[in-house]
């Protein structure tokens, strides 16, 4: 084959032709891009609305959120102040009450060797004792004692208890001072 093209002008036209290839490469790559950046936009700003409003409720659910349970917090505070105001009262309630084992004891104290208690009964407010005495004076005797017991209040001694004149039966009904 014959060279009809001498070497230097057959090496601009194969430098002018790699610079137009590469002028149609790139030309071809920016033309798809363009092309792709205008068919993914209205997905991106689709994307990009949404994205936004998701964040939007999320923001206004954890301000709310935040106020229910700033308001739970508040009432369980509420709550627990009330508890523990009548856990207060009602531990100053008990201490002014007198134990069952107290009044007992004092009711022994004051019975002495006549007086025998059979049965004791604690029932809201009202102490009740029943027994038998030997006599008469000594069954006033110890009524009148009972009634000086300062958790006391009032003792109610029938008089039907004390018209028998020996070894008679009682039931006193006491009513315990709050």
């Amino acid at each position: 084959m014959l060279n009809l093209l001498p070497q230097k002008e057959k090496k601009e036209f194969i430098h002018d032709y790699h610079m137009r290839f590469a002028r149609a490469v790139l030309t071809s790559l920016c033309l798809l891009l363009v092309i792709a950046t205008i068919g993914l936009f209205p997905s991106y700003v689709s994307k990009k609305g949404v994205t936004n409003d998701l964040l939007k409720e999320r923001k206004e659910a954890d301000e709310k959120n935040t106020q229910t349970s700033l308001a739970a917090a508040d009432a369980v505070v509420k709550n627990n102040k009330a508890l523990a105001g009548y856990v207060e009262t009602r531990i100053k309630q008990i201490e002014k009450e007198p134990v069952a084992s107290t009044l007992i004891g004092k009711v022994f104290n004051k019975a002495g060797g006549t007086i025998s208690i059979a049965g004791i009964n604690l029932s809201g407010g009202v102490l009740t004792l029943q027994g038998s005495a030997t006599t008469r004076a000594e069954l006033i005797s110890f009524h009148q004692r009972l009634k000086e017991v300062s958790e006391f209040k009032d003792a109610v001694l029938p008089i039907a208890d004390v018209a028998k004149g020996v070894n008679p039966d009682f039931s006193i009904q006491i009513t315990l001072s709050s």
